[in-house]
């Protein structure tokens, strides 16, 4: 039989071996937010309830160059909030993104703070639709970014795929582009993190940031081209 002790083991059995009281425990989240924090000067960390559809819905925007692309992470749900875990996969796209988690009605924070009751019954497609447009129309306003990007699954069942195609079918814009992750639901970060973030980098942010819609055309018709 193997056995394995941990640095924090050791110390707690070294100290109640010498009498001396147990170290303080540590919090895990607060060093996970530390090694997050961003620090760069123009970059951009912030946590905040933003009126959606009628009710407070919970936002989350960081990257580390506010002159990126904004992308809007578009969770399954409702149910499955991404927040609490974007960390293991999203540190990396702040580099070349200012990424948006987006805690839809009935899920995560924004169902911590409204009232269920109230808030649950409100739940069908069409509003979730309606409250994408809203919070896409919000972050273009409050970073004054012309050009969003949603990134979601193609098979997800709860919120299916109909809600961006509706989206996307009202959308006004000199140029526009819909890709889709075929083998992802829920998690398309975490289904295909490979595959995700070659379609972001080398696809979607290059679309994003051309200087013209002309230009903008020729990079999205490339990209579905390779």
């Amino acid at each position: 039989m193997l056995a394995a002790c941990s640095p924090a083991q050791e110390a707690l059995e070294s100290a109640l071996a010498a009498g001396l009281p147990a170290p303080e425990p540590v919090d895990g989240r607060v060093i996970i937010a530390d090694i997050g924090r961003i620090n760069t000067p123009n970059g951009v960390e912030e946590f905040f309830a933003a009126k959606i559809g009628g009710i407070d819905q919970w936002l989350t925007i960081r990257g580390k160059d506010r002159h990126n692309p904004v992308i809007i992470l578009v969770h399954g749900g409702p149910g499955s909030a991404e927040l609490s875990i974007g960390w293991t996969s999203q540190r990396g796209w702040e580099d070349c993104f200012t990424a948006l988690q987006w805690d839809q009605r009935g899920a995560g924070k924004t169902y911590a703070i409204n009232d269920p009751y109230t808030s649950i019954p409100t739940l069908s497609a069409d509003r979730m639709t309606a409250d994408m447009i809203e919070v896409v129309d919000f972050v273009r306003e409050r970073p004054g970014k012309e050009r969003v990007i949603l990134l979601r699954g193609r098979h997800d069942l709860t919120t299916p795929p109909s809600v961006s195609a509706a989206w996307l079918a009202r959308l006004e814009a000199p140029a526009r582009a819909n890709y889709w992750f075929e083998h992802s639901a829920h998690l398309a970060l975490i289904e295909g993190p490979r595959k995700v973030l070659m379609m972001l980098v080398t696809c979607i942010r290059t679309y994003a940031t051309q200087a013209t819609p002309e230009a903008a055309k020729a990079a999205a018709a490339g990209c579905i081209n390779q």
